[in-house]
């Protein structure tokens, strides 16, 4: 596994406002956000640098969010996921979204590094 200081910014210039940065934490928060793409940001309307994954998700829900990001961290493997859901109440979506592990020391997964696509399929309006 790469390790955070193996990639450089500069490379990823085209696709940082859709990339997201988890810390892997020894406590219960688990993880936590290191940096959110704008993008990103302005998809989820706020930006949840610094909070809990589990308290600012963008998904369809903490349990299955944070089941990825388990699953990475116990796998220590890239994984993609590919689904249709409705984030909103009003808005339908469906996206891509590679999970890839980070590490300082090539066996333990201390940071996740997260790339989504997302496709609106439908936004409407509440009457």
């Amino acid at each position: 596994m790469p390790a955070r200081s193996d990639i450089d910014p500069i490379d990823l210039k085209a696709v940082l406002p859709l990339l997201i940065l988890i810390d892997v934490v020894p406590d219960p928060r688990r993880y936590v956000y290191r940096l959110v793409g704008t993008h990103e940001v302005e998809i989820r309307g706020f930006d949840p640098t610094g909070k809990a994954v589990s308290e600012a998700y963008y998904g369809e829900s903490t349990d299955v969010t944070t089941g990825y990001l388990d699953q990475i961290v116990r796998t220590r493997q890239p994984l993609l996921y590919r689904g249709t859901y409705q984030t909103l109440r009003t808005r339908t979506q469906r996206e891509d979204v590679l999970f890839l592990p980070l590490s300082q020391d090539g066996e333990t997964v201390n940071m996740i590094m997260v790339l989504g696509h997302i496709e609106w399929l439908k936004d409407e309006r509440p009457i």
